[in-house]
Parts: C-alpha cells; sequence; structure tokens
C-alpha cells in the first residue's frame, strides 16, 4: 500500500464523539489529521437519548470515540449504544 493510498483510506475514514469525553475524542482526530463527524447528542423531554447525524457516513468506516465520565456511566453507555445503532441504520439507508 502506497502513502497516497494510506492518506485517501484517512480522508473517507470518519469519527464521532459522544458527550463523554469531547476533549480526547478532538485530540484523537486532531492527531489522525481528520475533523470530528457533526452531529448532535441530546436528550428528548422523557430523558431518552437523541442521536442526529449532520453527515453522511455512508460507505465510510466510522469510529465512535467516548470515554464514560464518573457518574455519567449509564448515560454515556447508552449514548454509545444509540450511536452505534444510528450510525448501523445510516449506513444502510
Amino acid at each position: 500500500m502506497s502513502g497516497d493510498d494510506l492518506q485517501d483510506g484517512v480522508r473517507n475514514f470518519a469519527m464521532v464523539a459522544g458527550n463523554g469525553n469531547r476533549q480526547l475524542a478532538e485530540a484523537i482526530a486532531q492527531h489522525v489529521g481528520i475533523s470530528l463527524m457533526s452531529c448532535d447528542v441530546s436528550k428528548f423531554t422523557n430523558s431518552e437519548t437523541r442521536v442526529k447525524l449532520n453527515e453522511s457516513v455512508r460507505g465510510r468506516p466510522v469510529t465512535i470515540i467516548c470515554s464514560p465520565r464518573p457518574g455519567h456511566i449509564n448515560d454515556d453507555l447508552m449514548e454509545v449504544l444509540v450511536l452505534a445503532d444510528t450510525l448501523r441504520r445510516s449506513r444502510f439507508v
């Protein structure tokens, strides 16, 4: 694999972060040389987790970066699960 092929693969690669540790995700994305994918992670009025992707992920490999925070482990885990489900569904729609 040549350097150009590797750079094309990195450009096609997507990284998304939950609310768990946004600074860590931004540092990892900067180190890899890409920007974080735009998405909104929030709560519905009934406190259920809501994820909205603002970019297409069709045909792209995606990595979720989320580090659970003390005292918020359940919420952060649910974010990861809902993010993964949303990404899986959006890749094939």
